[in-house]
């Protein structure tokens, strides 16, 4: 029997829930070629809205080309511009040997030369791979920069070109000029639409919102939040009656509560929950699951927390609590913080960690289950 739960990759068809109301506006800006950002951190399912997204468009608007690349590796502008023309060629030629002709009349400065590829990853319509003159790319990258515009305006067509893990281009170097590139090519095209998407809030709020930066009001900012506790709770209702199986209504929003609405952490608790039940889940099966998983996590948090400074952990010590004024003198006081100083530095590292997030002026555990380890294992006793 298939196991009703996915965690770790995309989630499509049956295991997407909820979003109805994000999915919709991504739909729309798609379909409409308007720029638009999501924001979401890990594993809170940004990828999967944009998939599903992307699926919906298919099926509605099958005309609309969707062209996406992933910068999770990418940290030079040259490695942008190889993986955007080799996207972008993927995308909009249908065959491999329609490859030539179109590098030769898009990318006639670069000197292109159309060979056949033997990394997989280099490989589209059977092994077309476009090398370019990178001295040349160097003088005048705005031709790479257009390319997309370009074919689609040549072909009639409308591109949704998606790019995920944005934020990576700030490793560029002199990345304020690429973005300068980007603005300068982006904000003319017509045939184009630019969804990113990225981990990192604090990072493209400032791009986005700062007027001194480049991309300053590029479109819209979609900020993704947790799925409503509801859906999720009918979502493990539905995928147990599938299988066969049943899991009470109090187990379910047990589930849910005990990772904080998390959808990663809901759907890994709902299949550990589903592997240990026969016909009906009870609240018990749930809390054995967690425990299970907690343990199993338990030497990844272990480490996690070594790896930071006294300060650091203290901090973490007083959020897990359920703090919010770290730097007031009876939570300093309590919690050994030494300075106000030192809260501040405290919080903007583990900020950049990736262990709290700050919104709206608070501080929040980006993963619930270390939250819930740090309070009921680490510190106990203290």
């Amino acid at each position: 029997m298939e196991i009703p739960f996915v965690f770790g990759k995309i989630a499509v068809g049956k295991n997407f829930t909820g979003r109805s109301n994000e999915l919709a506006l991504l739909v729309q800006q798609l379909r409409s070629l308007s720029n638009t950002a999501v924001i979401a951190p890990r594993r809170w399912g940004k990828s999967s809205l944009i998939a599903r997204a992307v699926e919906t468009v298919h099926a509605a608007d099958p005309e609309l080309i969707i062209c996406r690349m992933d910068l999770g590796a990418v940290r030079t502008r040259r490695e942008f511009l190889q993986l955007l023309c080799r996207k972008v060629f993927a995308a909009t030629v249908d065959k491999w040997e329609d490859v030539a002709v179109a590098a030769r009349r898009f990318l006639a400065p670069y000197n292109p030369r159309v060979s056949v590829g033997t990394n997989p990853g280099d490989m589209a319509h059977g092994g077309a791979y476009v090398e370019l003159d990178w001295d040349a790319v160097e003088q005048a990258p705005s031709g790479l920069l257009d390319l997309c515009e370009h074919i689609a305006e040549a072909i009639d067509a409308r591109v949704a070109l998606c790019i995920d893990e944005f934020q990576n281009v700030c490793e560029f170097e002199n990345c304020e000029a690429f973005l300068h590139d980007l603005q300068r090519a982006w904000q003319t095209h017509q045939h184009v639409g630019y969804c990113l998407s990225s981990v990192r809030r604090p990072v493209i709020i400032d791009m986005f919102n700062n007027p001194k930066r480049p991309l300053y009001r590029f479109g819209t900012l979609m900020f993704l939040s947790k799925p409503d506790a509801a859906d999720l709770v009918n979502f493990l209702q539905e995928r147990f009656t599938e299988t066969g199986r049943y899991i009470t209504v109090e187990a379910a929003e047990l589930i849910v509560a005990l990772v904080d609405c998390h959808p990663y952490y809901v759907q890994q608790l709902g299949q550990q929950a589903w592997l240990r039940t026969t016909n009906v889940c009870m609240p018990e099966v749930v809390s054995e699951a967690h425990a299970s998983l907690v343990g199993q996590m338990s030497m990844l948090f272990t480490g996690m927390t070594a790896r930071l400074t006294t300060q650091q952990v203290r901090l973490l010590h007083a959020a897990a609590d359920g703090e919010t004024e770290f730097g007031a003198k009876n939570v300093m006081r309590r919690y050994g913080l030494s300075s106000g100083t030192a809260v501040l530095r405290s919080k903007e590292a583990l900020v950049r960690a990736d262990i709290l997030d700050q919104w709206g002026g608070k501080y929040a555990f980006l993963d619930p289950l270390y939250r819930w380890w740090l309070a009921n294992c680490y510190f106990v006793g203290d």
